[in-house]
């Protein structure tokens, strides 16, 4: 069967690197067909690695040497988990594809699907795309798996197979398709559970995800960063100045007990929540927020800002108050709930 594809495999050129006590192969770039070398991501250096984090994906790279192990990052909204997928695919040199998954993901976007094709005398073929999961099998890439505790029990069914391919073997879908499974081929899955279905109400439209495909994957929690991390991270990505980035990390810890507990708002107040708030109170203030930059945002900036970006979304009025009261005891000023009529 005919494949559309990115045409020969690249011979794998590689160097060793050791981190934090872990050995792994970095790829350079000619190890992939040029179509892919624009998905190898570049390193932020502003985000940060959790030590568990970290050394769960290099446990699990360095058993899927022999056949796939995915690891599974699950944690609350914006705690980093696609980000340190990503880092992790710029500190070994890999391109990183990702789908975002949902109960409308095709099979065709993880494996394969039908396309209709012409051959070299113009007449119509029928001949196969692959998908982003077999493009990760068949070129040694790191594919995630975004929000993967929203993929319905059928969907979990489909990607059980590729997610313990063995290296060097060949996978075959149920179409018939063939992908040779390739070192260097990586699965990361992300979901806001850990695969138990939402137990706090904050995640509606999750799902419990299938136990055998759990007996898959080495699963770890991404946590949010203690405050001294984070506030570097906030400045650091966003820009602004240290004193200003401390205050507003200060305020979600302050909130994030109460909320995660369910004795206050229901939404937390994310590092990715802190870091969009940063950027927008540069922006306020009319700066462009370029991460390096040490911008201090103005007080009716940083109110604007705190709308625009968090306050204004939050459900009700209840939230509004809660946070409003945390703002002005942490901040020192006031940001009123929004009047109602």
């Amino acid at each position: 069967m005919k494949i559309k594809d990115f045409g020969p495999l690249p011979a794998p050129v590689t160097r060793a690197m050791k981190v934090r006590g872990h050995s792994f192969q970095h790829y350079k770039p000619e190890s992939f067909p040029e179509e892919l070398r624009a998905l190898i991501p570049s390193f932020d250096k502003g985000a940060k690695f959790p030590p568990e984090v970290f050394e769960t994906l290099c446990v699990s790279n360095t058993l899927s040497k022999r056949a796939i192990t995915p690891t599974y990052l699950f944690g609350h909204k914006g705690s980093g988990k696609t980000l340190s997928a990503y880092n992790f695919g710029a500190l070994t040199g890999r391109p990183v594809l990702k789908v975002m998954c949902s109960k409308a993901t095709e099979v065709g976007d993880l494996i394969s699907m039908p396309w209709l094709d012409a051959n070299d005398d113009g007449a119509a073929v029928m001949t196969r795309i692959l998908g982003a999961v077999a493009i990760a099998l068949k070129y040694g890439c790191i594919v995630i798996l975004d929000e993967a505790d929203r993929l319905t029990p059928y969907q979990q069914g489909t990607i059980m197979g590729p997610l313990e391919a063995k290296i060097g073997s060949v996978y075959t879908d149920e179409s018939g398709c063939q992908i040779p499974v390739r070192e260097g081929a990586f699965v990361i899955l992300t979901g806001n559970t850990n695969g138990s279905g939402d137990t706090t109400g904050l995640y509606p439209g999750t799902q419990i995800l299938n136990s055998a495909l759990l007996d898959r994957v080495l699963a770890v929690g991404v946590q949010y960063l203690d405050p001294d991390t984070e506030s570097k991270v906030v400045a650091a990505q966003a820009g602004v100045d240290d004193g200003f980035a401390a205050s507003i990390v200060k305020l979600a810890h302050k909130t994030r007990e109460s909320v995660l507990s369910g004795t206050g708002s229901t939404v937390p107040l994310s590092t990715r929540s802190l870091v969009q708030w940063a950027k927008a109170a540069a922006a306020y203030s009319g700066f462009e927020p370029e991460p390096g930059r040490s911008i201090s945002p103005t007080k009716k900036a940083i109110i604007a800002a705190w709308r625009a970006s968090f306050f204004n979304s939050l459900p009700d009025a209840e939230d509004e108050a809660f946070y409003a009261e945390a703002f002005n005891g942490v901040l020192g000023f006031e940001c009123h709930p929004t009047p109602t009529a």
